[in-house]
């Protein structure tokens, strides 16, 4: 009998567990830089500590990173002509599904 009972609350915990790391899912969250003139050779997102090289898809830089943590962060845009410019994203938040998209336009991110 209270073996039985032992197996059902190491059951119980197992199931518990399972249900909350499924729902502490990883977000990935997408950044999209749009280049309609070609001035762009490269950007780097700088988020939460982590960075990535967005991908080029023709006018437009993307790339998807899931949010770890709360703050903020910045795209490093490096043009054509060897100057840069940066994209500031504002406040994120883990969890949160989000887009953030820019224009660069005359060497400034919009």
């Amino acid at each position: 009998m209270q073996s039985l009972r032992m197996k059902r609350v190491v059951i119980l915990f197992m199931l518990f567990g399972f249900f909350s790391l499924s729902s502490c899912k990883n977000v990935d969250n997408e950044f999209v830089i749009r280049d309609p003139g070609g001035a762009i050779s490269s950007a780097e997102l700088r988020l939460c500590g982590n960075r990535l090289n967005l991908t080029k898809f023709g006018s437009e830089m993307k790339g998807q990173m899931p949010i770890t943590c709360e703050g903020e962060g910045s795209i490093l845009v490096r043009l054509v002509d060897g100057k840069e410019t940066s994209c500031r994203i504002g406040y994120v938040t883990p969890s949160a599904e989000q887009t953030f998209e820019f224009v660069v336009e005359d060497r400034q991110c919009r």
